[in-house]
């Protein structure tokens, strides 16, 4: 027995065994958690570029089916979620070539989503993609980024940090060039980054993620930063001080130099506070980074929790209820080795589970997103891969893995539905009860690893069939309170528009 937890029953068989010793019980036949769907047909004949590209889950064409938004060197493609998940690219335009980070948005509110992507050398921008009313045909609309001009952008993140009511977004930016705050003055967006205090020029800046640390109704925001350990350049938490903001990393704990990547935030350890995961290339830097939110700033616990088990370049990651039992779990993408890093939620302790449990991908990975791709309640995945690793040689592809846990709980989804531009509710704050506590999820767009996932909020009851109590807090500041019993196992939309 590992001393960690004792009498945990296999998920395939049932045997009561220690997660420890899962290697021997099921040497001959590990555990079948994940199944890969039918491949998407992504071009097969372009090297992947350096950094790769991330994956975006949404509904683009409102028929009720998610589909899946990725680069590749030669442009911007989709996997619609129509007609058995057929490819096609997006757009023709040259300019969007080299897709590193995508988003899918509803930035105006007007219920057409826009593709948000960003390119990397030699075509490095950010683009704004834009639908037809009549047609979900997208075009560039490049008068919607007034004066942007970036070559070297990372992964986005939206939130509406100034509180008007609509969604702005941070575009991260590399080495030697300042990274951009866009707000949204009415459908077009205006960088604001260095008055804001966010432009940071000196560091090399990969993934943006908001979270409202200190839950005074404003979003936060935390940058990423690569080449930490060489720069000296940590990554950054700033803190919205009404639109304008200051750097609280090391007042709050978090100055530990690494070359971090992705970025996931969610409860981890159940305290109802936000926590942050955060990738890195762990061999030169010690591992994972995991920081757990505390009253007065946030605790170092990737060592007493065995986050930094993963010593090789991490690139996405998710804090998903993969087994939908209460608590949060840890998935890492990555490279060079190739295996998925897997993890399960266990009492304090992240214990890895991915080689003997999961049947995920051998290849490298860099993109990861999270969505219910065939409705059944339990957390699919979806990778950006390299099929033969990184660098020269390699092609790019994007990889489904729909999650078939045969023991998983019981779960419910929440869907927000909010008034003005903000109509997904970005930024909101649910809260859900049940006999067995309270559990606390966040909205977001944007984070992984230059992706973002499907903009629902999931909750696993375990055995409960219902939940007690669901506290939303909207974007606003606003509340919504609904009293149990709420079903499980369903789909609930929570609507405030008039």
């Amino acid at each position: 027995a590992c001393g960690i937890v004792e009498g945990r029953a296999c998920a395939s068989c049932g045997v009561l065994e220690c997660i420890a010793d899962w290697p021997t019980c099921h040497a001959e036949a590990p555990c079948l958690l994940f199944e890969e769907g039918t491949p998407i047909a992504w071009p097969r004949d372009t090297p992947a570029d350096e950094w790769g590209s991330g994956v975006a889950i949404g509904h683009l064409d409102d028929d009720g089916r998610l589909d899946i938004v990725s680069g590749a060197p030669d442009g911007l493609w989709v996997s619609w979620g129509r007609g058995g998940g057929t490819s096609a690219r997006l757009s023709h335009d040259e300019r969007l070539a080299h897709v590193a980070a995508v988003t899918i948005i509803d930035a105006d509110g007007d219920g057409l989503r826009e593709i948000l992507a960003t390119t990397q050398p030699p075509n490095g921008g950010v683009h704004l993609l834009r639908r037809t009313e009549a047609a979900a045909e997208y075009f560039r609309d490049p008068s919607a980024l007034r004066g942007v001009s970036v070559t070297s952008p990372g992964g986005p993140a939206w939130a509406d940090y100034d509180g008007d009511g609509d969604l702005d977004v941070f575009v991260p930016c590399y080495l030697d060039e300042p990274s951009l705050l866009l707000r949204n003055d009415g459908g077009t967006f205006v960088d604001v980054a260095v008055e804001a205090g966010v432009s940071d020029p000196e560091a090399a800046s990969l993934q943006a993620h908001w979270l409202d640390y200190d839950e005074d109704g404003d979003p936060d925001l935390f940058v990423a930063n690569d080449k930490g350990v060489t720069t000296g350049i940590p990554s950054r938490l700033f803190r919205n001080d009404a639109g304008r903001f200051t750097d609280v990393t090391a007042a709050l704990g978090l100055e530990r130099l690494a070359n971090a990547m992705g970025v996931a935030v969610g409860d981890l350890d159940g305290d109802l506070r936000l926590d942050l995961h955060v990738t890195t290339i762990g061999y030169l830097d010690g591992g994972q980074m995991l920081f757990l939110g505390r009253e007065e700033g946030f605790e170092d616990a990737a060592a007493e929790w065995h986050a930094q088990a993963t010593r090789w370049y991490g690139w996405g990651n998710l804090l998903i209820d993969y087994d939908n039992d209460g608590d949060l779990d840890a998935i890492v993408a990555g490279t060079q080795p190739r295996e998925v890093w897997m993890a399960e939620n266990v009492g304090g302790a992240l214990v890895e589970i991915g080689e003997i449990a999961s049947n995920l991908p051998e290849e490298g990975q860099v993109g990861l997103a999270t969505a219910d791709l065939d409705g059944d309640g339990r957390q699919d995945l979806v990778f950006w891969i390299w099929e033969r690793g990184p660098r020269a040689g390699s092609v790019a592809m994007v990889r489904r893995f729909y999650n078939r846990h045969p023991s998983a709980g019981h779960w419910l989804r929440v869907q927000l539905r909010d008034r003005g531009p903000n109509a997904a509710a970005i930024g909101a704050r649910v809260h859900l009860e049940t006999t067995d506590g309270a559990q606390l999820r966040v909205l977001d767009a944007g984070g992984s690893f230059f992706s973002s996932s499907e903009p629902v909020l999931h909750f696993g009851l375990g055995a409960r069939t219902h939940a007690d109590r669901i506290e939303v807090t909207w974007p606003d500041g606003g509340v919504t309170r609904l009293a149990g019993p709420i079903p499980a196992d369903q789909t609930l939309t929570i609507d405030r528009r008039p």
